[in-house]
């Protein structure tokens, strides 16, 4: 008895505008990263090729799920080719430059740069597992090239096809100091950070300012120096959550500590972020610990000017809109002498995070405290381990005249 009939079997084939590989596409019900990870458990994958593009402007390479990726394959032994779209490179901000030339000079990493965006009928090719046969990923959007936090993850479908060849070899390498900025002072310092500064929440600034004379002795002799600070500056898109506020704070502490008051006149910190995101929005834990996030700008802003009104600072915020702010993360401090002094993080204060050690009710802030200065005051208090991420940060160091 014939139980499949064509007609069964067809209503189970992807329509044709999202039959991307022809006629071996099939739907994916899991999310790119699960579908890659999945591949390489199960194959004898040797080579990873991984697709970035759409809008420069909108990468943010340090906090992007591909970034991690590479590193993580890499370090199976796995060679992994992040291939972009020719012209791409002048477009990009300073911060991902030195990302990318980083992950370049990385063991079994290359970059490498292909004429345009890889299409697929009428879908975007995001990924290639490569060994004893082939498994491809394409999306319906061109935004999921993006490379930043939603690499991979911007479609309403994702489509697959496993083929017995790769397609051709038609990129060329980019080398390290290709795509590194070239630098304009003999001073600049790209310094690495994995868990040189792990420890206590409140001596984390000075953990941070030792870490960052040592390594760069330019900056040591400027603050050193007799120069005056006048004016400080901090900008980052994610500066959500009490946990990041409270590391910028002890860095800026610790600094007018440092410098002394006879050298400090600046009196206001200009900050500039996005606005608060929905409450749930983002997907992420129950509004209850350091790490979570504000949902309210005003909550946020006046626990910010309270807690730097602690040494006699007050703060500016200029809030943004995704499409405005700019997405490198730079703390930028000026000296009466006209000299600039620049750091730039590759993912922000947000990199560091409460240590898996600490004690459970150590994690806790109350955002249901409608009190901001009660809100300040337990934020001020807070002492919680601090742990570098799981892979590393970098640093962007340089004094400018």
């Amino acid at each position: 008895m014939k139980v499949l009939t064509q007609q069964w079997v067809d209503g189970f084939r992807l329509p044709d505008e999202y039959a991307f590989f022809g006629k071996g596409s099939c739907p994916v019900f899991m999310p790119l990263m699960e579908a890659i990870w999945q591949s390489v458990s199960g194959n004898a994958v040797s080579q990873l090729r991984l697709y970035a593009g759409d809008d420069p402007k909108q990468w943010d390479i340090g906090i992007s799920p591909l970034r991690k990726l590479a590193y993580q394959m890499a370090s199976r032994g796995i060679d992994v080719a992040i291939l972009l779209p020719s012209g791409l490179m002048d477009s990009l901000d300073e911060t991902d430059r030195y990302l990318l030339a980083s992950l370049a000079e990385a063991p079994q990493i290359t970059i490498g740069i292909i004429e345009k965006p890889k299409r697929c009928g009428a879908g975007w090719l995001l990924a290639e597992a490569i060994g004893s046969h082939t498994l491809r990923w394409a999306s319906d959007s061109e935004q999921s090239l993006i490379f930043g936090s939603t690499w991979g993850q911007v479609e309403a479908i994702l489509v697959s096809s496993t083929e017995a060849e790769a397609t051709p070899d038609d990129w060329k390498r980019l080398e390290a100091h290709q795509i590194r900025p070239a630098p304009i002072a003999q001073g600049d310092r790209e310094i690495e950070i994995s868990h040189q500064l792990d420890g206590s929440l409140k001596t984390f600034g000075n953990r941070f300012w030792k870490y960052l004379m040592s390594e760069h002795p330019p900056t040591q002799s400027l603050l050193q120096s007799t120069d005056t600070v006048t004016a400080i500056r901090y900008q980052d898109r994610y500066l959500f959550s009490p946990l990041s506020v409270r590391i910028l704070f002890e860095i800026v502490r610790v600094l007018r500590e440092q410098i002394g008051e006879d050298r400090w006149s600046a009196t206001r910190l200009s900050l500039d972020t996005l606005e608060c995101r929905a409450k749930y929005s983002y997907g992420g834990p129950p509004q209850k610990f350091l790490w979570s996030d504000w949902d309210h700008n005003e909550t946020r802003a006046e626990v910010i000017e309270r807690l730097f009104h602690e040494i006699s600072m007050q703060t500016d915020m200029t809030l943004k809109e995704q499409r405005e702010a700019a997405h490198g993360r730079l703390l930028e401090i000026k000296f009466a002498s006209g000299k600039r002094l620049r750091v730039r993080f590759d993912q922000g204060v947000s990199y560091w995070r409460v240590a898996r050690r600490s004690e459970y009710r150590s994690r806790l802030f109350d955002f249901s405290q409608p009190d901001s200065i009660k809100q300040a005051k337990a934020l001020l208090k807070a002492s919680v381990p601090l742990e570098g991420s799981e892979t590393n940060t970098q640093l962007f160091v340089r004094v400018m005249s």
